[in-house]
């Protein structure tokens, strides 16, 4: 019998059913969560910065050759 409920407990984390979590590991999800989401805003500002500068010094190059 104790076979038969360990094979079923397998079978509901193979379909996608997590095993329930502690209040400790709640909050390390939460605070993992806010720093990927706050890296990946970081890094589209970033993006847009570079972006912003790379077409200054494209339109300030163009400036001084057409002159």
């Amino acid at each position: 019998m104790a076979l038969q409920d360990f094979g079923r407990s397998r079978v509901t984390r193979l379909q996608g059913h997590p095993p329930p979590s502690t209040a400790a590991e709640a909050r390390q999800s939460t605070w993992q969560r806010a720093a990927l989401g706050l890296t990946g805003t970081f890094l589209v500002l970033m993006g847009i910065g570079i972006g912003i500068l790379t077409l200054r010094f494209v339109l300030v190059l163009m400036h001084g050759v057409l002159h």
